[in-house]
C-alpha cells in the first residue's frame, strides 16, 4: 500500500517524539494537545490550501499524543 505524497513517516514520528519531550517536561495532555493544534494552525496544515488538508494536520496533531495518552491512562 502507498501512502498518499503528504504523508512523511519521519514526520509523524517527529511530531511523535515533541509529545514525548512535552510529557517528559511535565506537559498535561490538554497542555501538548494545545501545543500541537497551535502548530499546525501555525505551519498552514489546517488550511484548505495546504496538501492534504484537512487530513495532514489533522494525522500529525494526533501523532503528538500516544505517549501523553499512555501517561495518563498509566
Amino acid at each position: 500500500m502507498k501512502l498518499p505524497s503528504w504523508i512523511s513517516i519521519s514526520g509523524l514520528l517527529t511530531h511523535a517524539l515533541v509529545g514525548w519531550v512535552l510529557t517528559l517536561l511535565g506537559f498535561n495532555l490538554v497542555a501538548v494537545l494545545a501545543v500541537a493544534i497551535a502548530h499546525e494552525v501555525g505551519d498552514g496544515d489546517l488550511r484548505r490550501s495546504a496538501p492534504g488538508w484537512p487530513w495532514n494536520g489533522l494525522l500529525d496533531i494526533v501523532f503528538f499524543l500516544p505517549i501523553p495518552l499512555l501517561v495518563l491512562l498509566r
